[in-house]
């Protein structure tokens, strides 16, 4: 189940449990699901940036 809830977050659904977390107190207390929960966030907002950079522009040109 928690590689389900990881899969989740990386794929964007982070803020809904970033909010779930810290209001429901949601898996707040198992530091291994927060590290890897975090980790997540951070690979999302890399994505986000790279996406947004103009580096990726050649590979979206590419694929389309």
């Amino acid at each position: 189940m928690r590689l389900v809830l990881h899969i989740l977050a990386l794929l964007g659904g982070w803020p809904g449990a970033a909010v779930a977390q810290e209001i429901l107190r949601h898996k707040a207390k198992k530091r291994d699901f927060r590290v890897i929960f975090w980790l997540t966030v951070m690979i999302n907002c890399g994505a986000l940036i790279w996406l947004m950079s103009k580096g990726s522009n050649a590979l979206l040109v590419l694929l389309s």
